[in-house]
């Protein structure tokens, strides 16, 4: 993904006004400043008439006077380790994400950068500094982190990114308005603080002590202790006196943090979004889709984009064809809403759809958005994610405001629009309490180079800032909420690696999962997915075994003896050293070939993809008694051969289904298969849906797009058609091995995709179809006949047509549940629906006259297909 260019900070010239649409939320309204340092007016400059403020007590003359307060290095470590004192601060993760290749999302990054970090500078003087992440893009992602402050008196906020300077001093100093200010003291600081000054007993700490102490006392805002009247410290200046009662309206009420992440297509940070699932509980997914590109062809897989980026030895990057060859195009972003769930909370209202357009639709903008919702929510309804979605798309017309000079661009619909949404993030969102320490500590990580940590280490540090042990745990939490760090002991408790620096962290786990020219002639073994311990090491240096730990607790690398690895006979292979497999880092060609005498194992469309060939291969080698991995450099295809039997198992993945090859039926290695998927299945932290099917013998492989789409049926199942029982197509010694497997390790029920309806699914279907028969003036015989059979005609016949349909569908689908064999009542029904589509236009067409035959052609087509798609994702296929 392309880097936006930055600007390097400068101080701000004079004020200019801001030039926000005048649509305030919670009585606040936006200014906006570049990277910037505290931002709190200076004693010694004026304040602008505008931002006069009410005195801090009551000019009575019993008024208390403030009394200066002499605030050096252990005043700041004792305000850092007292936790009941506590910063005003609301986190905020908003995840950009689109359906590929372009859905605007990185123009709507860009827009909010440009308006709030380059245009409009507060009207207070600043200390520039550096931006906070020295690393902000990975392979598939760009970072951004903006802090906004908020200004009771100005009854504005101020954004800006977080720089390495400033990135504590905005929560410490809404600390000191609670601890300090309203105490009627006014912090002195003493600008002779030795740079040898020994407060804590880690060097970290105490570097970063003086650092945060240093940064403050350096601001033109903060008053300083007078050398000449140092005995006395109580004894203010009129002046000083003057400025304290400024003071307290002048230090921000509290902050918000916002993260922003652009998220591509990319199978590393697919692992970590999947995995992070319920733990990011402060995230706003904003999913992007384009409205003329995408309206009709919501239910097909998106287009996979040609590749973007390559690997160091020039070979193309295939992320696109693993994740998404597939998958419904709506689906896979509507599934995205999961990255805002979570079992701390109740969220609801937090993912936002955006419908890019062009402003061409002449008149029926209104139309195609109402038919887009209709889509999005009965998406939303199936995936379970209905609650999380807000109800009306955001439209944003990008080519309106390319047009638009600088000048008017704030007021365009693009913009306003956006705006908004970034508004509501920030000011209704409540405030948390957060102990100051835990500002201190996460702050200390922006200037530190280290981009890992392991917890323990990290609890240290903790333990000496103040934190017990609840309190490490919420710091940790908190800052995992909204992607400011990565503690993945909250994955997988084995786990002890703490991202402090997330983007410098998944820039480096890019250095395995896209190996360089140079690393893979230094360990030709790589090209195989197959990494020596000393290539590990060569890459994370002395951090290695958490970048490692990190890579087995997302499933993205497993560990591999030795002499468990078949090694190429031209390749060198150090047998004395541990390995580890990662399959996602092979660059050779990609296997999409279809097979009809395979058994694919299929996970429903609302099923996380767990089901991840290092996990497959974690998970064989431990259950089959000989195992040897069989180095191979497809991209999507491993190989195991258990040498006890002789046979060979191949795995070949496209999400959302696994091919698996035996090149020898056996049900002993067909049981260790199911037992490894059970496994998987069991440990997983959400309920997974799986089968295990067999194509249909009568499926032509030229015709089929997809094992998802296609005609199969679902293991275990003796039954065998006319045509499987062909020699040509024989594969029963094939099934029952696998039957077998599937008898003896059974799948769990809660774990199989039983393709039921729902009671309401049903009523709905009936109200829209008695709906077209009634609008059109249709034979509802069509109907019985269609899903009943011409025999069944008058079925019903004297009811209304809405209880007459409605009477048909159930006895339809009482009939299906009731026949031998029949599997997935689901799919049957989305088969019906659209041959029943059909049949009612075919009856229908000759009544009208010829000019409205095509558009009611159309129109009857599409609500037919809908209904089927919803119904079953994979419908648009048959």
């Amino acid at each position: 993904m392309a880097s936006r260019p930055r600007a390097l900070p400068q101080p701000f010239p004079s004020p200019t006004p801001a030039t926000e649409p005048n649509q305030p939320l919670n009585d606040l309204n936006m200014v906006v400043g570049r990277p910037m340092g505290l931002g709190i007016p200076s004693a010694s400059l004026p304040v602008e008439p505008s931002m006069e403020l009410e005195p801090l007590v009551s000019p009575s003359q019993n008024s208390p006077t403030p009394k200066g307060y002499d605030f050096n290095l252990g005043s700041l470590k004792k305000i850092i380790r007292d936790q009941k004192l506590t910063a005003k601060v609301k986190p905020a993760l908003i995840s950009f994400l689109g359906i590929p290749p372009d859905s605007g999302q990185t123009k709507a990054v860009n827009h909010i950068l440009d308006r709030y970090i380059n245009k409009v500078k507060p009207p207070f003087a600043l200390t520039p500094g550096l931006v906070g992440e020295d690393v902000t893009t990975a392979e598939g992602i760009e970072y951004h982190e903006l802090v906004a402050a908020g200004f009771k008196s100005m009854r504005s906020i101020y954004i800006s990114e977080v720089t390495k300077e400033s990135s504590s001093a905005f929560g410490i100093l809404s600390a000191f308005k609670q601890g300090l200010i309203e105490e009627k003291k006014l912090p002195l600081f003493d600008i002779s603080v030795s740079q040898s000054s020994q407060e804590f007993e880690n060097k970290q700490l105490n570097e970063h002590l003086i650092h945060t102490y240093q940064y403050l006392s350096a601001q033109e805002s903060i008053p300083k202790k007078d050398t000449e009247s140092l005995e006395d410290v109580e004894e203010l200046t009129e002046k000083d006196q003057d400025y304290a009662k400024k003071l307290k309206k002048l230090l921000p009420e509290g902050i918000a943090l916002v993260i922003m992440w652009d998220v591509a297509l990319n199978k590393t940070v697919l692992h970590f979004l999947t995995a992070l699932r319920g733990h990011l509980y402060n995230c706003h997914p904003w999913l992007f889709l384009d409205l003329q590109r995408d309206l009709d062809k919501l239910h097909l897989p998106p287009k996979i984009p040609r590749p973007t980026s390559f690997t160091g030895d020039g070979k193309e990057i295939r992320d696109g064809a693993l994740l998404m060859k597939w998958r419904p195009r709506l689906h896979y972003l509507i599934r995205s809403c999961r990255l805002g769930e979570t079992k701390e909370k109740k969220r609801r209202r937090v993912c936002t759809v955006f419908a890019k357009h062009d402003g061409t639709f002449n008149g029926e903008m209104q139309e195609k958005m109402d038919e887009l919702e209709k889509k999005v929510q009965a998406t939303a309804r199936h995936i379970g994610v209905s609650s999380l979605l807000e109800e009306k798309i955001v439209p944003v017309n990008f080519c309106s405001a390319g047009q638009m000079d600088d000048a008017h661009q704030m007021d365009d619909d693009y913009s306003l629009r956006l705006n908004q949404k970034l508004h509501q993030v920030i000011c209704e969102a409540s405030y948390e309490d957060i102990p100051i320490a835990w500002v201190f500590l996460r702050s200390l990580f922006y200037r530190n180079e280290k981009c890992v940590i392991a917890k323990e280490d990290l609890e240290k540090m903790a333990e000496e800032c103040g934190m017990d042990k609840s309190s490490f745990a919420g710091f940790c939490k908190f800052y995992t909420s909204f992607g400011s760090i990565f503690d993945l002991s909250l994955v997988d408790e084995k786990c002890q690696t703490v991202a402090v620096k997330p983007m410098a962290f998944l820039q480096l786990l890019d250095c395995l999962l896209y190996p360089s020219k140079e690393l893979h002639k230094k360990y030709p073994i790589i090209s195989y997915g197959i990494y020596p311990e000393e290539a590990c090491k060569d890459v994370f240096k002395a951090d290695w075994s958490l970048f490692i730990d990190a890579l087995i607790s997302l499933s993205l690398a497993t560990k591999v003896a030795p002499h468990l690895i078949e090694a190429p006979a031209d390749i060198p292979f150090n047998r004395n050293t541990m390995h580890y497999f990662i399959s996602l880092s092979r660059t050779g060609q990609f296997n999409d070939a279809l097979h009809p005498h395979s058994i694919h194992i299929i996970t429903s469309i609302n099923t996380p993809h767990v089901f991840r060939q290092v996990t497959v291969t974690k998970h064989l080698l431990e259950l089959l008694k000989a195992p040897k991995l069989i180095p191979c450099k497809y991209f999507n295809r491993t190989i195991i051969k258990d040498t006890s039997t002789g046979t060979t198992i191949t795995i070949v993945s496209h999400s959302p289904a696994t091919r698996l090859d035996l090149d020898k039926p056996n049900s002993e290695v067909c049981g260790c298969i199911v037992r490894a998927y059970n496994k998987i299945a069991d440990t997983c932290n959400v309920t997974v849906k799986y089968k295990f099917v067999k194509l249909c013998a009568d499926e032509k492989i030229s015709d089929v797009q997809s094992i998802p789409s296609s005609s199969y049926r679902i293991l275990p199942d003796n039954e065998l058609c006319a045509i499987s029982k062909k020699p040509e197509n024989d594969d029963s010694v094939l099934l029952q091995a696998w039957n077998k497997a599937l008898v003896e390790n059974e799948i769990k029920d809660i774990s199989k995709p039983t393709g039921d309806i729902k009671a309401t699914e049903l009523a709905d279907i009936a109200d829209r179809i008695a709906s077209v028969v009634q609008e059109y003036d249709m034979d509802v015989r069509e109907v019985a006949k269609t899903l009943l059979g011409e025999e069944n005609k008058e079925k019903f016949q004297g009811l209304k047509n809405d209880k007459r349909v409605n009477g048909l569908i159930l006895l339809w689908y009482e009939n299906q549940l009731s026949v031998k064999g029949g599997q997935e009542p689901r799919r049957e029904f989305a088969k019906k629906l659209f041959n029943l589509g059909e049949n009612l236009i075919a009856n229908t067409i000759a009544k009208l006259s010829i000019d409205k035959q095509a558009e009611f052609k159309k129109t009857v087509k599409s609500k037919f297909e809908n209904m089927a798609q919803e119904l079953d994702a994979y419908y648009y296929h048959y």
